[in-house]
């Protein structure tokens, strides 16, 4: 979602982007898709597995900082 915004606001088609983006096989099509009205991820398995990833980390002592800030924003977006 934040790609997107980003290429509305440089005045570039989200679509054309992602079409160049998608030339890399290691990213699937799903992974680059927006849906209207539906920001961020959610469901039952990423949100979880993002929170238990960064508990994990934490007892290891290792501090997720990009994880927490990656689940901040999408809370965020989400309006959670």
């Amino acid at each position: 979602n934040e790609a997107a915004a980003i290429c509305e606001a440089l005045g570039e088609h989200w679509t054309d982007v992602r079409e160049l983006w998608l030339l890399d096989n290691r990213i699937g099509r799903s992974h680059t898709a927006v849906f209207a009205g539906e920001p961020g991820y959610g469901g039952k398995c990423l949100p979880k597995d993002m929170s238990a990833l960064i508990d994990e980390a934490g007892k290891a002592g290792v501090d997720a900082g990009l994880l927490k800030a990656v689940r901040a924003r999408n809370a965020e977006i989400r309006g959670e």
